[in-house]
Order: C-alpha cells, then structure tokens, then sequence
C-alpha cells in the first residue's frame, strides 16, 4: 500500500467515525416515549417513587424521555375485566395521539393482561417486564419483541432472615387463598422448603391459622410453619391470628400484596419481614428482607430498553432472574431498638434519616464551625491589637521627635491621641457587640464568606483603601451569614429532637377562634404593609387538643412562608370545621408566586427550597410536618402557579358546646 492510499483509507476511517459520532449524537438528542404499566393502584408510594427512578435511570445514560404511567388497579377487577380495563387504558392514550416507543409493564398481572388484550402495540412495540413472579411461558413464546425480568421470591434465603432477627425456636406465617398466583406461591413454598434443612428439623406443615389448638415449638431447634389462609373465615383467622401471636414467636412474612395480607400482617405483634418490594421502605413496619428492590427493578428494565434503543431486538434479549439484596428499614429497626451496627454488613439500611447517617459528619460539622468562629474573632482581635500597638507606638516615636516643639503642639497630639484612643475602643465594643450577635443568632451561610471578607477588612495594606461605607457593608455580609449557618444547625437540631421524641408536648384544649386571633394579632405588625391580611373565620365553635407553642410555630411558618413568596394582593388565615371528619383545618392562602406540581411532592423534603436564592435553610416545613404528626395531624398542599397557595394545618378536633 502506497501513502496516498494510506491516507485514504485513514481519511475514510475519520469520516465513518463522524458519521457513527452525530448519529449517536442525534439518538441521544431524539426524546423516545416510555409507557409504564403498573398492576395496582396509584395510590401506592413505591410507584411514585419506581416512576422516578426509571427518569433518573434514562437521564443518567443521556436519554431524553416522555414517560406516561397507567395503573391497572387490579384488585378491583377479576382477569376479564383486568383485560378490558388494559384495553381501555392502551385506548385512550391512542386517542390522546401518543404512541410508545417501547412499554416498561410490572407484576405479574398487568404483565398478562397487556399480552391478553390483543393490542396491536402488543405486537409492534417492544415490552420489558420486570416484578413478576410467575411469567407464562407458553404466552411468550407468541411475542417475540417481549423480554424482562422474572423475580423468583427466594423463601429459604427470607427464612434465614427472619433467623438472623428471630430467637432460635421460630413460627413464620404468610397469608394464601384460593387464588392463581396463591396457588403457585403454595407449590413455590413446598418446593423451594422441602429441599432445605429447615425440612429436615419437623418437615414442612401448612396448617390454617383457624385450628384452635396452638402447634408444639420443639425446645433447641428451629422451627417454621407456615399458615394457609383462606377469606372465607376472614374474621375468625384475624381473631385467632391475634390471640396466637403474644404467647407464642409468630413472625410474618409477606409474600404478596393484597388486602388481606396487609391487614392480617398488621396483626401480628412479633416483627414482619418481606420477600417482596411491594411496601418495603414506606413506613409498613416492614423490618428486612431479601428482595428485588424498586432501584433494581427500574435499573435492569432501564438497562433493557437502552439495549433495544442501541438496535439489539428483544427476542436477542433473554429473559433473566432479577438481582436481590438484603435491605432492613431504619425506621422498623428503630421500633425493635436493633442498631444497624448490630447487622450483618450484607444489608443495606433504607429510609436512615440525614442526621443518623450522617451524625458523625454533623457533630463535626458543628465544631468545626464553632472552631472557625473562634479562630476569626481570635485573629479579629490579634489584628486589631498588633494594629494598636503599631499606632502607638508612632505616636510615640512623634513625640518624642517633637519635643522641642512649643506646648501648642504637644497640646495637639495629646488631643490626636486620645481621639484615636476612643475611635479604638469604640471599634473593639462593635466588634464584640457584633460577634456576641452573631453566636447568639441562628447560622446558615458558607464560612469561607466570613474569611474571605474578615481578610479583606484586616489586611494591612488593602485595609487602607477601603471606605467606611464599604467597612460597614462588609461586616454586614460576615453578621448575615454567621446568622445564616446558626439557623442551619439550630433547625437540624431542632429535627433531630422532634424525630427523637426528645421533646415532650404540653397538650391542653384550646378554642379555635381564640388561639386563631391570637396568631393573627401577633403576626399584622409583621406582614408587609403593601398586602392585605385578612382573617377569615365561620361561625362554628370548635376546639382543638394540641401544644400551644408549637402549633402557633407550625402556622408562624406558613405565615412567613406567605409574607417571602407574595408580592401583592393578599394573605388570608382562617379556619373551617368539617362535621363529617371532626377535623378543624386551620389555613394559610395567599396570592403569592405559587408551586409547581412537581415541587408540591418535594417541599416537605429536608434542605428543599422552591427558590435557590431565597433564604432558608430547607427545613421549615419539615419541622412543622413532623410536628403535625407528633399532634395526630396532617399537612395538606394546595397551589397553582402564578396564582397563589394554600398550606392547611388539619388536626383532630370537637364540636365546643356554647354557654348560654
């Protein structure tokens, strides 16, 4: 090969390479339409929640997308109306124009109702599943742009579980009827049990909770039973289940999401365990497990769909088991007073707040701003001192040059002397006065803001040049983010001491109208003068059981929240009292900015703000919703952006009788 052919081939190898660089570019850039298809209903956390992951997962490897989710709210219908409910579902996004580029479905149901509707995306769109269970294989086998994920519950492992948790003798219970998928979670039990050593201690029993007599629990060996449900003796099992569970070492291990299994799980007064996803993590009292986590399901989903986007074809895609892990929920271990160090390293804790994950790093935090604050003061004030001491010591050196000069001028520098004498005492008590307001007020603001100007105010020679307007601006700078980093740390501690129980709340019977009016008095100096702040009350006498103190802080917080965000029109507090629910809603409505849809989900979250640069510290609203739940209560969100927002502080309340 001869050079001009060498750099043709090198000329056309470049030109391929751009080539291959803008059309992946250009994927990248395309926004693909991703429909999610979900079994039950959208009231369920965890989808909230999967639904996001599958966002950050797409977005994480560069992919725009136009995600729609549906829910086949399978408990309310049988499998042919699941089918027809799917139909419909499939049917009405035709109507709205929108056509997926591929159809991420969940669980077993809605897996086999979108390949039973006959859909014509069920054919010419690709499909991943992923949850479930018990994939019909026959059914499969007709659809070859369909892969996924199967997720086998692994019983034996979730034993050991309950093992690692449980005393040596145990009893581990799931609930199971009549139905498909009970059926073949029965045959999965025997099979997968049979064949461990927990079969070879008393075998394997499947007994119904409704025999009255309690089993024997063998002294010095493990033991597991597990109980066959069936709803036609609901009542009597529940009954029974309840009288069982305090003498005898019942453990309960949730194996399928359905009502039954959640309410009879709620019985029983032993720890509860999971072997699948379905509610782990949302405050079900759910302690561990070994499971399919929703991160995982929606990454090995996520990671299949790119795969088809690149050009790979689902049936080139096999149908894999999903990847499992050992989780435990902080809050259940809470309640059972097991500290994850207690743990074996294999799990992973969820749901562990900010400060006890990051309790080591805060208390240093805390000191190390504590150190820093001393160190700028101390270098303030060794600064000023060497500053002094020059001063003097010039004076001096004048003077005694100066003293063959007549008693006139000797008079004068005695008067600079003592002038300068005062300006540095004056300086010395604003700067103390200053620093004491600073450590006595709440801080937020990075540190390096303090040092950078501190430097600036006590360099020897740039200090020269800068104005007492300047001066004056730059300690103000220093006092606001001193202040801005207290409130930090004060509402973090605040936090932690509510979530703790460290705090006990004075609970007295307030009437309503009065404790309102109270508020509004306190706060009319406060509002800014150009709103209008009304107080809107019905005529209804009602009254309420709550801690004074911190109820007014709950509702302080809305009014402040109010007064930032509303620059015209009006503030209104008031109260209503609904007969229906005996519940009195005491409100906050302005006609302020409002919140985005999106945010409305997210603003009770620790350190989030609507608005980067407004000040706070993000944890306002999360005090006040903890808060209300220590009073029984609940936080209620309605806005519209550009129009206004209504926060409602909704607490268990009564009928006040009026004395006539």
């Amino acid at each position: 090969m001869n050079v001009t052919a060498f750099y043709r081939v090198v000329q056309t190898s470049i030109f391929m390479l751009c080539l291959l660089f803008c059309a992946c570019s250009h994927q990248q850039d395309k926004t693909h339409k991703v429909l999610v298809v979900h079994s039950y209903e959208a009231t369920y956390e965890g989808y909230r929640d999967f639904n996001q992951y599958v966002l950050d997962e797409f977005h994480k490897k560069g992919y725009n997308i136009d995600l729609e989710v549906v829910y086949l709210n399978c408990e309310r219908h049988n499998e042919k109306n699941e089918i027809l409910y799917m139909d419909s579902l499939l049917r009405g996004l035709e109507k709205k124009d929108w056509k997926p580029d591929i159809i991420l479905v969940n669980e077993d149901q809605a897996h086999y109702s979108l390949l039973k509707t006959g859909h014509p995306w069920t054919k010419t769109c690709p499909i991943v599943f992923g949850g479930v269970n018990y994939p019909n294989w026959e059914l499969l086998e007709d659809f070859d742009n369909v892969t996924g994920f199967h997720d086998s519950i692994d019983f034996v492992k979730n034993l050991d579980v309950i093992k690692e948790f449980a005393p040596s003798n145990f009893i581990a219970f799931v609930f199971i009827d009549s139905t498909f998928l009970d059926r073949k979670l029965r045959e999965e039990i025997q099979k997968q049990v049979a064949t461990s050593t927990y079969a070879q201690t008393e075998g394997l029993l499947l007994r119904r909770i409704e025999d009255k007599n309690p089993p024997f629990i063998p002294q010095g060996q493990d033991y597991i039973e597990f109980m066959a449900i069936r709803k036609k003796r609901t009542e009597y099992t529940f009954w029974n289940l309840n009288q069982y569970t305090p003498v005898l070492p019942y453990y309960y291990l949730q194996v399928k999401q359905d009502y039954v299994s959640i309410i009879g799980g709620d019985l029983c007064q032993n720890m509860k365990f999971t072997a699948i996803n379905e509610y782990f993590g949302y405050r079900k009292n759910l302690i561990a497990g070994y499971i399919t986590t929703l991160p995982i399901q929606a990454q090995e989903e996520v990671g299949a769909a790119i795969e088809i986007f690149k050009g790979k074809k689902p049936c080139d895609i096999p149908v894999r088991l999903s990847r499992k892990e050992h989780v435990a929920d902080w809050f259940a271990l809470r309640r059972w007073n097991i500290k994850p160090n207690q743990l074996d390293k294999k799990y992973k804790i969820i749901n562990m707040p900010f400060y006890e994950r990051y309790k080591w790093e805060t208390n240093l935090l805390a000191v190390l701003a504590a150190l820093l604050l001393l160190y700028v003061i101390s270098h303030l004030y060794r600064t000023r001192s060497r500053e002094k001491e020059k001063k003097n010591q010039a004076l001096a050196n004048l003077k005694n040059r100066n003293e063959e000069l007549a008693v006139a001028i000797t008079q004068l520098s005695k008067q600079k002397e003592e002038l300068i004498t005062a300006r540095e005492l004056a300086e010395k008590a604003e700067l103390k006065q200053s620093f004491l307001a600073n450590m006595s007020h709440e801080i937020r603001t990075p540190l390096n803001a303090i040092v950078g100007f501190a430097n600036l105010l006590n360099d020897p020679v740039t200090s020269q040049d800068i104005s007492s307007e300047e001066r004056k601006e730059m300690m103000q700078i220093i006092n606001q983010n001193n202040t801005l980093l207290l409130k930090l740390i004060g509402d973090i501690l605040e936090l932690s001491r509510i979530e703790s129980g460290n705090i006990t709340l004075d609970l007295h019977e307030y009437e309503v109208t009065k404790l309102v009016k109270e508020i509004y008095r306190t706060h009319e100096v406060i509002i800014h003068k150009e709103l209008q702040f009304e107080l809107n009350m019905e005529d209804t006498p009602a009254a309420i059981q709550v801690d004074k103190l911190r109820f007014t802080q709950v509702i302080a917080n809305f009014l402040s929240n109010a007064n930032k965000f509303t620059t015209k029109g009006r503030i209104t507090l008031g109260y209503y009292f609904d007969r229906e629910k005996n519940e009195v809603h005491v409100y906050v409505e302005d006609t302020g900015k409002g919140i985005e849809p999106k945010q409305q989900k997210m603003i009770f979250s620790r350190f989030y703000k609507t608005d980067e640069f407004a000040q706070g510290t993000g944890l306002g609203l999360s005090i006040c919703q903890v808060i209300i739940d220590r009073l029984n209560g609940r936080i209620e969100v309605e806005s519209e952006l550009g129009k206004g927002s209504r926060f409602s502080a909704i607490i268990p309340g009564k009928m006040k009788k009026v004395q006539t």
